[in-house]
């Protein structure tokens, strides 16, 4: 499942609220793989689903996929 549209100010993004009920029908469906990406929106397609998992995305055990292409500040996320 992809996460572009998570978190944001932009009006075609979801709220923490709407995709937390995207995250859940996921899971409840069988969807194993979150697919999210440190660059969009200063980290914000990683915290969502991230939160929405009640899991922290920077955890080293954590097996998180993510498209490091992009630079991240050192004080961001990931």
């Amino acid at each position: 499942m992809g996460t572009n549209t998570f978190g944001g100010d932009a009006d075609r993004h979801l709220s923490d609220e709407e995709a937390q009920v995207v995250v859940d029908t996921a899971i409840d469906h069988g969807i194993a793989f979150i697919d999210t990406a440190n660059a969009y929106d200063a980290g914000e397609r990683e915290r969502v689903p991230g939160e929405a998992l009640d899991v922290d995305p920077a955890d080293p055990d954590l097996d998180w996929p993510a498209e490091p292409y992009e630079p991240v500040p050192v004080d961001g996320p990931s």
